[in-house]
């Protein structure tokens, strides 16, 4: 069973609290700037939102957006 001390050790969580840096850079709401067929992104949790949503004014505000902000 994985427990939060042994993070690093015997796994990693990719998500945006982990206690290791690359576990939080893993996640979706990390600031990683992509670029894919519909353009570039900040992150790929705007990225999927931008997806998600009809074509809209505010939907390409998220082509800068990363993190909770994203998600919001």
């Amino acid at each position: 069973m994985f427990r939060p001390e042994t993070e690093g050790i015997d796994h990693i969580n990719m998500y945006s609290k982990s206690t290791l840096e690359y576990g939080r850079m893993l996640s979706n709401f990390h600031h990683f700037p992509i670029v894919t067929a519909d353009g570039r992104f900040s992150s790929v949790e705007g990225y999927w939102w931008w997806l998600s949503i009809e074509p809209c004014e505010e939907r390409e505000k998220l082509r800068d957006m990363y993190g909770y902000p994203a998600a919001k």
